[in-house]
């Protein structure tokens, strides 16, 4: 999914708007695992964070408007840069995490469409 993000007034009191993009395909994905930008448990800390909040990776959380960033725009602001630009907003920060692990596919129904077409058994 697509969204566009307001970045801070720069000193002029120019406002800049940039794209995330929060659908990642898995090399993606693997590659920001390999910079650190989400952790390698990242979806096993999912899981135990539903049977306890206090397990939530909260640096996971709060780059991914950075990654979704760097998925619609790879040569792009780097990340300090990125940062600094934008104001910390929790519930944008919570969208954006959402998004990528839910995917489009999980979104638009078809993921479940896919699997089902291919585990139709033959007659």
């Amino acid at each position: 999914m697509l969204y566009e993000l307001d970045l801070k007034p720069d000193a002029a009191g120019e406002i800049r708007t940039v794209t995330l993009d929060t659908s990642l395909s898995l090399y993606f994905l693997k590659k920001m695992q390999q910079e650190n930008l989400l952790s390698k448990n990242f979806i096993s800390n999912l899981v135990m964070t539903q049977a306890d909040p206090t397990k939530a990776n909260y640096d996971d959380l709060l780059n991914s408007p950075y990654i979704a960033y760097r998925n619609a725009n790879p040569n792009g602001m780097k990340k300090e840069e990125f940062e600094a630009s934008v104001l910390f907003d929790m519930d944008m920060c919570s969208v954006v995490y959402a998004d990528i692990i839910q995917g489009e596919q999980k979104r638009s129904g078809a993921m479940a469409n896919s699997f089902r077409r291919v585990t139709q058994r033959k007659k």
